[in-house]
């Protein structure tokens, strides 16, 4: 018993003390995020490439409601969050809700970006503000604006899958979950 003890106190220690939620724990309306937001399209996820830090998405511009004005666009974004239902899928389409972070577009971590088919609010506000786009041009833009950009293709990984694991903050608990119930169990073992 006094092992169990140890252990759970172990456990208890070993735990963050804090916990960090994101600052955006409301979504804005569709009016706020027209203002706040720098470009808003609908585009049609092409290819993810997973950068170091983040996944870069490339994108074939369907639509452009503010500011974006080409036919192929590519837009950085979390690995692990992407749009609010996780990373952007190829194939999907996506109403993105877009910051310009210098000279590179950004799907940041609170934006309403989200599938185009869970959009129906927003593009019905949007739909008088749809901005007239190019041909579309066969040449691939990274995200500085530069043609074609060399980086890891996620082949065969999409998604969820893309992200690159389990984070250790979850990971290092559940272990010492599994391990103070096996000591349990032993112990009860041995009693018998």
């Amino acid at each position: 018993m006094k092992k169990l003890m140890l252990l759970l106190i172990l456990f208890l220690m070993l735990l963050p003390s804090q916990a960090f939620a994101l600052s955006c724990v409301e979504i804005p309306t569709k009016e706020a995020a027209y203002e706040k937001y720098d470009g808003i399209i609908i585009g049609k996820v092409k290819e993810v490439v997973r950068k170091k830090e983040h996944n870069e998405v490339k994108l074939e511009v369907v639509k452009s409601y503010k500011a974006i004005d080409q036919t192929l666009l590519s837009v950085n974004e979390n690995i692990t969050w992407g749009a609010l239902s996780g990373p952007s899928e190829v194939g999907e389409q996506y109403l993105f809700f877009l910051k310009k972070e210098g000279t590179e577009w950004e799907n940041p971590l609170c934006a309403p970006s989200n599938k185009v088919s869970e959009s129906a609010n927003e593009l019905d506000f949007l739909k008088d503000k749809e901005i007239p786009l190019p041909s579309p041009s066969k040449e691939s833009i990274g995200p500085s604006g530069n043609a074609s950009e060399q980086a890891e293709p996620l082949i065969g990984k999409v998604g969820k899958e893309a992200s690159s694991g389990v984070p250790l903050t979850i990971a290092i608990p559940i272990v010492l979950i599994i391990l103070v119930l096996l000591t349990l169990v032993l112990m009860k073992r041995k009693k018998k």
